[in-house]
């Protein structure tokens, strides 16, 4: 009974059962076993298959028009209102290092309005992170992923570092990937308060792991279930493509956002 409860164990999870020597008398379940994880195998191809098919048609049909109108929205914002945020958090923190006031009450409160700025200024980036084209466009995930968060390193004040292997992945399964993590790195910029964040990308044992990490506020996971729109979002775009979301969350402790995607590798292909 064991040996069946390690295999089934490993078809939840997504992984090949391992291959004991079976009792005379379980031959039959294990047969069954295997049979459960070759058809979840095969609808976990199709899914995936179906995540590529709909990723090429969304890029085939996408209207010219609305990215040109999300792209000048975009811009718009970024050369008008990011340049106010960014000159006024200028002048407030030159106000407050060089003249502040005698008054420690109006001190208070210029500082309460140069933090005020401050958070401004990180809503303002995920919301252009938000209005950026979110398909990878012909680039591979990886590709996409650093240019991210080049860009991220270059304009928000947190210490970015990541951890990227090279692996081949469907289009599908890459751009489902993609958003994920600008949702999550949204999720961060707006509400986290964190000083770090790391990403990781790799491939292991048949799955492809994303690995978001802060060290911000964090908040309730349980209660974030029924009132956050951005966590029920990545949640499906993860079982659309036959994987699993973890979030993990303490408040004061910082947040981990984990996705798991099996790749079903073909024979002869290895991951390094």
């Amino acid at each position: 009974m064991q040996q069946i409860e390690r295999q089934l164990d490993d078809v939840a999870k997504g992984r090949k059962p391992a291959q004991d020597e079976p009792y005379k008398e379980l031959k039959a379940v294990q047969k069954k076993v295997e049979n459960v994880q070759e058809k979840i195998r095969i609808q976990t191809e199709n899914a995936q298959r179906l995540a590529s098919e709909r990723a090429s048609e969304r890029e085939k049909s996408l209207q010219e028009v609305v990215e040109q109108e999300r792209n000048r929205l975009a811009r718009e914002l970024h050369d008008s209102v990011s340049q106010q945020l960014f000159a006024a958090s200028m002048l407030m923190s030159a106000i407050n290092e060089t003249n502040p006031p005698e008054e420690t009450g109006v001190q208070k409160q210029l500082q309460m309005v140069e933090k005020m700025i401050h958070q401004s200024q990180l809503e303002m980036r995920a919301l252009l992170l938000h209005l950026r084209p979110v398909a990878l466009k012909g680039k591979a995930l990886q590709e996409g992923v650093e240019e991210l968060l080049v860009e991220l390193q270059q304009k928000v004040p947190l210490d970015i570092d990541w951890q990227i292997e090279s692996f081949p992945l469907d289009k599908g399964v890459e751009d489902h990937v993609f958003r994920i993590l600008q949702e999550a790195v949204s999720n961060t910029l707006r509400h986290a308060e964190a000083s770090t964040l790391n990403v990781m990308l790799i491939a292991r044992d048949g799955m492809v792991i994303m690995r978001v990490v802060d060290d911000g506020v964090g908040f309730d996971v349980e209660q974030s279930k029924t009132s956050s729109y951005g966590m029920e979002t990545m949640r499906e775009r993860a079982l659309e493509i036959g994987g699993e979301l973890k979030v993990i969350s303490l408040p004061n402790q910082g947040t981990r956002v984990e996705v798991k995607v099996p790749t079903w590798e073909k024979e002869g292909e290895t991951h390094d």
